[in-house]
């Protein structure tokens, strides 16, 4: 009995530890669920660094979190608290090690908050790794003051979808003298981080659903395991888009190349509204204000725009994505039409140096040598797909790639490319304000202003994280220390090449002279004083310890000062110039010794020229095999096409004749025999780059007129009977005189183009005539005229426009940027889109009449200017047309239109006062928030006395005032579309029509 008593028991107790064990193992399983599915809003660690026990080397503090213990090195227990007994102090000069964080996963956020007392210590978060850390974040700012001179440090991070699984050292760093005492540490594990909440009738508020959020995860997550981002045709996705009480269909991508964009949770976006607009943009970007330097970035674009530099509209919002804060953005405009019409251009094509091969490269190596890509980087259009099926503006594109691209080359000078007084005034104002990095060559952003066949810069991108930084740059662009011992990178020719044009320095010297006379910088920071107040009072809110620093832009102007001089000097020696320009030709004709064949791909490219013919263009001296047409994974049909290097040049292009089959293929397998690689390159979808523009075509065929040239009094004289069966092309700055009597007839499709102010003083008895007897006149076009023209009696008839081989005008008589007067002259029977255009000028218009006209009669873009007893018969289409004009109308005459007798569009501000309107379609049309403000007008025979809508998305509605008008003869008096306003004799008629538009303009 005994015995097996004994042996039950030993039985039971065995069963008894058999159940304890598999409820210890049921219960650590639980746990570890538990701890595997909790949220990931958790306290790790709480210390108010009173329970330590000192060792022989650091404080041991044990936390009751069961995974995590406190060590701290180096420190002291303070003498002051803000609860409890005791703080940590930090030395001058001294860190304390906090703790590790281990087994870190990816895309996890922490957040560490802990009270500091006195000096300037800060919280470090560094992952624990032999080489440079990847991921670090250094705090030293409050967020919150409390009491007794305790405030809140917080710092936040999440880590990298691709982690490597490192721990996370957290330490508290001093680097100066003064000791910091701090209590009360907190480290928390998040779900997101957190931003500053504001109002959401001031944010944009977007909406993603999860479908679409995922495909945005899985885009950074590939980024990241690049190491760069590469964007497609399908990285949008669809998104709603909420402010203030609006609601936009949107589409969004990320943006950027670096990684930066797509750290924590601040992501950088593109957004594109798919109809209206805000804040009159259709697209923009989205990014953090610290990577541009916060109010730095604000400040230059408004500099560039008060000077009439083409920028991109730029400034801050706070933003919400799916009812989550993420703080607040810069905005900036995206490079589409708007940011053109915006600051009174013509749409017409923006360029860069493509940065893919630069990217590209970087993804792989960030220390490779780069300088050759810029002489092998294809020029592209923005919206590229809509430039190549769009005829016109495709054309325009390839005028505009061939001037860059023979500027590169050294074909073209500078003012045979650029806008001369443009680009001078671009460079001068990067270097006073120390823009360097928007000058950075791949940086760069050119318009090509379609009227005068030449490039514009765009500002974009001025600074970099870090604010002024000379990014290779000397403190002056331009300033080159040309000698032979000297060396520069292939991209320097670019800046080498705009010194060696008198034109250009002479321009830029003058630039920089006066801004440093007129201590420009002080004198923007008075006129934008207080808007930067106001954006940095907002940026606060999140970066609660930025100030915007304007030291370091006025010292920079100080160091401009005292170089200027001597640069001065130089461009002014012709030693030096000689020196300069033999370096530019050493620079570009140098050979590249770049042969890792990892990046020979880099500088080989086929351009689609015509059909069955293909341009192959290498920036090196090896010959190349093609071997193959396919497309991206496979050749399609074979080849053995040998392209050959037969003039031993450092870079050389062919073309090459190839079948239609061939043609219809995407890639194009190559072999190049050095590295006996086999490479695939896409076929770029349009011809390579020439040496041909039209304008510089023009110039150099174009009629001699030395004979009427007075080169002392720098004037071109016209008089008696002349004609002209080919061009005529004034030289710049040379006033051009017609003579009373004077008659010239243009024929034979020549152009008449003045490039400098024109004095035209006829007579009643004895006037100028500007005629085509054969109506194929290429137009009678003035540009950039410094000096205001003066046309009295002079009559026009019988003109077309200037089209010729894609440069393309719409005015019979064209004044580009040249103030006009015109006294008693007459425009009859032209045969183009306007008889008279008028473009970004101020003009007056007196006892004219313009008559029997194909399209509009006079169409004014971007201008100010007067129209005083003038008669407007027969017109084609408008007799008038004011778009983005500030115009005035008196007692004039409309008799036969075929639309409107007054057109006022794109906020356009007109005032019409005794006007007579009689047999048109529409009387009096406002578009676009434009306001006519008319008095005393009479509209006979109309089908519609007045007209308003909105045209565009980028504008909005439109009003009109009209006091003491009649209608007679009407059938509609008005069409009015919603929000749109017409206050006609005293009473307001609210618009309650919808798309008018479509009736009207589709």
């Amino acid at each position: 009995m005994c015995v097996k008593f004994v042996k039950n028991a030993k039985k039971k107790n065995i069963l008894l530890l058999s159940k304890l064990t598999g409820l210890f193992v049921v219960l650590f399983i639980l746990v570890k669920v538990y701890l595997a599915f909790i949220d990931k809003s958790k306290v790790l660690i709480e210390c108010d660094f009173d329970d330590f026990k000192k060792s022989e080397t650091n404080l041991v503090f044990s936390t009751s979190n069961i995974l995590h213990k406190i060590k701290l090195n180096n420190g002291f227990l303070g003498e002051i608290s803000f609860s409890g007994k005791n703080s940590l102090k930090v030395n001058g000069h001294e860190f304390v090690n906090l703790i590790e964080l281990h087994n870190i996963g990816p895309d996890e956020v922490y957040k560490i908050t802990i009270l500091r007392n006195t000096g300037s210590a800060g919280v470090v978060i560094q992952e624990v790794t032999p080489d440079k850390p990847s991921v670090y974040r250094f705090q030293t700012f409050i967020c919150d003051t409390l009491q007794d001179g305790w405030g809140k440090l917080e710092a936040q991070i999440r880590t990298p979808p691709d982690y490597s699984g490192n721990n996370l050292k957290i330490y508290i760093w001093n680097p100066k003298k003064e000791l910091s005492y701090f209590d009360d540490l907190k480290i928390e594990q998040l779900e997101y981080m957190t931003y500053p909440e504001f109002d959401e009738q001031n944010a944009i508020c977007f909406y993603i659903e999860d479908l679409e959020f995922e495909k945005l995860k899985k885009i950074r997550e590939r980024a990241f395991d690049k190491g760069i981002l590469i964007t497609e045709d399908d990285s949008y996705v669809k998104s709603i888009m909420a402010f203030d009480d609006k609601l936009f269909e949107t589409e969004v991508r990320f943006k950027g190349d670096w990684l930066d964009h797509l750290e924590g949770d601040k992501w950088s976006f593109i957004v594109k509204l798919s109809d209206g607009s805000w804040k009159n943009l259709c697209t923009f970007s989205l990014h953090t204000p610290f990577s541009r330097s916060f109010i730095n970035e604000w400040l230059i674009h408004k500099i560039f725009q008060d000077n009439d530099i083409l920028a991109t509209r730029y400034d801050f919002v706070p933003v919400k994505l799916n009812n989550r804060s993420l703080g607040i953005y810069a905005y900036e405009e995206h490079f589409v039409k708007q940011v053109l019409e915006g600051q009174l251009r013509r749409e017409a094509p923006i360029i860069s140096f493509s940065e893919d091969d630069l990217w590209n490269r970087r993804s792989i190596d960030l220390k490779s040598k780069e300088s050759f890509i810029f002489r092998s980087s294809v020029i592209k259009p923005f919206q590229q797909n809509k430039i190549i099926k769009n005829d016109a503006l495709y054309h325009k594109f390839i005028i505009a790639q061939n001037l860059l691209d023979s500027f590169r080359e050294g074909e073209l000078s500078a003012s045979e490319v650029f806008d001369v007084k443009q680009l001078a005034k671009f460079f001068a104002l990067q270097t006073v304000f120390g823009a360097y990095h928007g000058a950075v060559w791949h940086n760069l952003r050119f318009y090509y202003n379609p009227v005068t066949c030449k490039l514009e810069p765009i500002a974009y991108d001025c600074y970099a994280n870090y604010g002024i930084f000379t990014w290779g740059f000397t403190n002056i662009i331009g300033n080159f220390s040309i000698n032979k011992s000297s060396t520069h990178p292939v991209h320097a020719s670019f800046y080498m090449n705009l010194l060696n044009d008198t034109c250009f320095t002479n321009e830029y010297i003058g630039f920089l002279k006066n801004y440093v006379e007129v201590d420009i910088t002080q004198k923007y920071l008075d006129k934008y004083g207080n808007e930067i107040r106001e954006r940095e009072s907002l940026l606060k809110h999140e970066f609660l310890n930025y100030k915007f620093d304007d030291s370091e832009l006025i010292n920079h102007l100080q160091l401009i000062s005292q170089e200027l001089d001597t640069f001065s000097n130089n461009l002014s020696i012709s030693t030096y110039r000689d020196s300069l320009y033999e370096k530019t030709k050493f620079i570009r004709t140098q050979t590249n010794y770049d042969d890792n064949k990892q990046y020979f791909n880099d500088y080989v490219k086929f351009y689609k020229n015509k059909p069955e013919q293909i341009s192959v263009s290498i920036a090196h001296k090896d010959n190349i095999t093609i071997i193959g047409f396919g497309n991206e994974k496979e050749i399609k049909v074979s080849s053995n096409i040998e392209v050959q290097n037969t003039n031993n040049q450092n870079t050389f292009k062919t073309n090459l004749s190839i079948s239609s089959e061939q043609l219809k293929q995407d890639y194009i397998y190559y072999r190049n025999p050095i590295h006996d690689t086999i490479y695939k390159s896409k076929v770029i979808q349009w011809p390579a780059p020439t040496t041909y523009n039209p304008r510089n075509d023009i110039a150099n065929n174009a009629t001699d007129i030395s004979s009427f040239i007075n080169h002392e009094k720098r004037e071109v004289r016209f008089n008696g009977n002349i004609s002209f069966n080919n061009h005529v092309y004034t030289p710049i700055g040379y006033t051009v005189i017609i003579e009373a009597g004077t008659n010239i007839d243009i024929t034979n499709n020549s152009a008449f183009i003045i490039n400098s102010n024109i004095i035209a003083k006829g007579t009643l008895n004895n006037p100028i005539k500007i005629y085509s007897s054969d109506k194929t006149a290429n137009g009678f076009t003035i540009l950039q005229a410094e000096k205001k023209s003066i046309l009295e009696y002079t009559y026009f008839d019988n003109l077309n426009t200037l089209d010729y081989n894609y440069w393309t005008l719409t005015g019979a008589v064209t004044f580009y940027e040249a103030d006009v007067e015109f006294y008693n002259c007459q425009f009859t029977n032209n045969h183009c889109e306007d008889m008279l255009n008028t473009i970004r000028c101020d003009f007056y218009l007196e006892n004219c009449l313009i008559e029997n006209t194909y399209g509009d009669s006079h169409d004014s873009d971007f201008c100010t200017g007067t129209l005083k007893k003038c008669t407007f018969k027969n017109n084609g289409n408008d007799a008038i047309d004011f778009s983005t004009s500030i115009a005035t109308m008196e007692g004039c005459n409309i008799i036969g239109a075929e639309d409107k007798g007054i057109s006022v569009g794109e906020n356009t501000q007109a005032t019409i006062k005794d006007v007579n309107i009689s047999a048109v379609n529409i009387g009096i049309a406002s578009k676009d928030l434009s306001h006519a403000d008319v008095v005393n007008c009479d509209i006979n025979e109309a089908k519609y006395g007045f007209l308003l809508l909105q045209k565009k998305p980028e504008f909005g509605p439109a009003t009109i005032t009209a006091e003491d008008c009649t209608l007679t003869n009407v059938w509609t008096e008005s069409l009015i579309e919603r929000y749109s306003t017409l206050i006609l004799n005293g009473k307001t008629y609210k618009g309650k029509k919808e798309k008018l538009k479509a009736l009207f303009y589709e």
